[in-house]
Order: structure tokens, then sequence, then C-alpha cells
């Protein structure tokens, strides 16, 4: 698309920068089959970005959940809960502590 109407923006990446290192390789190893071109891929982030900027993340949010729902998607499998049988009848030990508790917090309420 070689357009007198086009317009030019030249970037520059510093190798020796750790971030834009990071960014050269991700460049370098771009998918051609999901992203046509750097310059697509260019585009698409920066439509992104301005997009996150202006506050209507909400597509971007939205996209992020429905990959995660669709990677991380694993059926329900609801597990039996495990109950314990209870015994309402106290020893003769928890009986004598549990009415000294009940004396101990008497005394501290009522002096």
């Amino acid at each position: 698309m070689n357009n007198k109407k086009d317009r030019r923006l030249t970037i520059r990446l510093d190798p020796q920068d750790s971030r834009e290192k990071s960014i050269i390789s991700h460049l370098d190893s771009l998918d051609k089959r999901k992203h046509r071109s750097v310059n697509s891929f260019v585009i698409d982030a920066l439509e992104h970005y301005i997009a996150f900027l202006s506050g209507g993340n909400n597509r971007l949010l939205e996209d992020i959940r429905q990959i995660f729902r669709e990677e991380v998607h694993v059926p329900s499998v609801q597990q039996p809960i495990q109950t314990k049988k209870w015994d309402p009848q106290l020893s003769e030990e928890e009986s004598k502590e549990n009415e000294q508790n009940v004396l101990d917090v008497l005394d501290e309420m009522f002096g």
C-alpha cells in the first residue's frame, strides 16, 4: 500500500535497553499466521492501548475474560461433603470444664 497519502512513522528501538530489547524479541518472533505483519501488530497494539487510555478497556477486559473461560474451563464437579457424626453427650471432664467456663463468663459480666 505505498500511497502518497500513507502516514509514515519510524520507531527506533535500542537493543541495549532491556524493555526495548524485549519488544524487539517479541516483534522478531511474531506468528505471521496470526498477525499479518509487524505493522499490523503495532497498529492493533496502539489501537488497544489508546482505547485503554480512553477508558474503553471494557472490551479488552471482556476479551481477557472470554479467553480465560475458554482456556481454563474445568467442568464443575461437586465433591460430597464429609460430615462427622455429632455426639451431643459431653464427657464428665468436658461437662465440668463447660460449667466452669459458664461461671467464669457470668463472673466477668456481673462481677
